[in-house]
Order: structure tokens, then sequence, then C-alpha cells
């Protein structure tokens, strides 16, 4: 049976519940009915972002953190009976990835509070984040690392947390699989968008050539992390790979959650 009535006159409503026919409902009723089932799908698909998100965070912060602790450990390990000041200098980078984490992840909890992700950051807050993250990913990776930040005036607090995450999972793939040397980071941010392009001097990716994100979701190939963090943001990708090489662009907008006007002074890429 493909409806029933249950109680609402003149009412079918389908297996799903979904009000199929109604021979009440008048056109001026129609669009109420569709703005209604267009605001529920909105709200799922942001609330499937922010799973996304979240997902992407653990991944990036706490499991990535874990994982090179327990390298760094195993290198101390071995090292404790021939160098030992060798063997300590691990276990400090260790604590600092540690302590850094742990401030990161109390980041994450406030930002999960409505209240707390919409609060602004200034330029300088999201400027030393980029800095720490940079001297960690020296100092655990052995890069050589040059960066440049530009812009000006605030940001919603869970903007600076995506750009540090992005950030902080391009590095771990650079230390962890392209055998590089050099990197090199530029961020650039107004009041609407962040773009982020990070470079490497390694071996590349398996693939080679020029991908958006569209591509890359088809062919399930680059940083699956990044691709699921850039898509929850309707942002864009693009991996460019070479055997001497690859670089990351990315960009993603910037929403004020409160749909108040963004606030004086705008960031500035000059």
């Amino acid at each position: 049976m493909a409806g029933s009535h249950n109680g609402h006159r003149g009412r079918v409503i389908d297996s799903r519940g979904l009000f199929t026919h109604s021979r009440g409902l008048t056109r001026k009723d129609k669009p109420k009915v569709q703005g209604f089932f267009s605001k529920q799908r909105s709200t799922e698909e942001k609330l499937r972002d922010e799973r996304v998100r979240l997902a992407c965070n653990l991944h990036d912060g706490l499991l990535q953190t874990f994982a090179a602790a327990q390298l760094e450990l195993e290198t101390a390990r071995r090292l404790v009976k021939t160098d030992p000041t060798a063997a300590c200098a691990r276990i400090e980078i260790v604590l600092d990835v540690m302590t850094a984490e742990r401030q990161g992840l109390s980041s994450l909890i406030r930002t999960l509070k409505s209240e707390e992700a919409s609060s602004l950051m200034s330029a300088s807050d999201v400027a030393t984040a980029i800095e720490n993250l940079c001297e960690r990913a020296k100092a655990q990776w052995g890069l050589r690392l040059e960066s440049s930040i530009t812009g000006r005036g605030f940001i919603p607090m869970s903007i600076r947390d995506e750009i540090c995450r992005v950030v902080q999972e391009g590095l771990t793939n650079v230390g962890r699989h392209a055998s590089a040397e050099t990197v090199w980071l530029r961020i650039a941010i107004n009041n609407r968008q962040v773009k982020i392009a990070l470079a490497d001097d390694g071996c590349g990716f398996t693939i080679r050539g020029r991908y958006d994100l569209a591509a890359l979701v088809k062919r399930n190939q680059g940083p699956i992390s990044l691709r699921e963090r850039v898509a929850s943001r309707r942002g864009t990708l693009v991996l460019t790979s070479t055997a001497s090489g690859s670089q990351l662009e990315i960009s993603f907008p910037i929403t004020y959650e409160r749909q108040e006007p963004a606030p004086q002074p705008i960031f500035s890429t000059q």
C-alpha cells in the first residue's frame, strides 16, 4: 500500500511518514512545505559536515600526535644506551608535542561550544599558532621551513583552528612521506576567504600531474583527511605532484556564525 490515512483529513502519508498528497494543500502552502524540507536538509548537511570535521580533527591531531610520539620514543629507546643525550633530546620533543596537542585539544573542545566557535581571533593569534606548528615540524622532521602569513584583523576561532589543522596535516604528510628537505608555506587571509599553499622538494605523491578535489575524490588519491576537511568547508583543493616535489593549494570561505557583518579592519593580502 503506497500510503495510508493516519487521522490527517485530506492528507496521505507515505511509508516514510511524509505528506505526498493533500487535497487541502493550497498553492500558498506549498512554498512553506518546500521551505521546511529544504531547511531540514540544510540542517542535516551541516550536522554531517560537523561530524566530518570532528573526525578529521581527531585524526589530524590526536592520532597523528600519538603516531609521531611513538616513533620518537622508539628512537629514544634505541639511543638510551649508546647516546643518552640524543635520547633525552628525543624525549623532550615528545613532551613539547604532547603539551602542544593538549592545548590544541582544549581549543577544539572550546570550539565545539557555539559561543566559543564564533569568538573572534586576531591575525597575530593566527600567526603565532602557525609559527608554533612550524617550529614543531622543524624539530620533529628536521625540515627547513619558509613561511609567509599575510592578513590583519579578526576571524572566528573555528576558522583559526581549521587553518592550523590543515597546516598540521600538510606538514605531517611531508615529514612522514615526502623525504623532503625544504617546505614553503604561504597563507593569505581576507575577511571572506582563506588561501593556503604548501609546497615541498620531496618525491611527490604516487600520482603525477595536477588534480582538483573532484578528480582526487574520483581517483581516490591524495590526502584523504585534507580532502574531507576541505569538502566539509565547501572549499577547493588543487594538488600538483611531480618527481621533484608537490604542492597543495587550498582555499575555503570564512563564515561568521551569527550572520554579523565582517568586522573592521578587514584582512589585507598586501
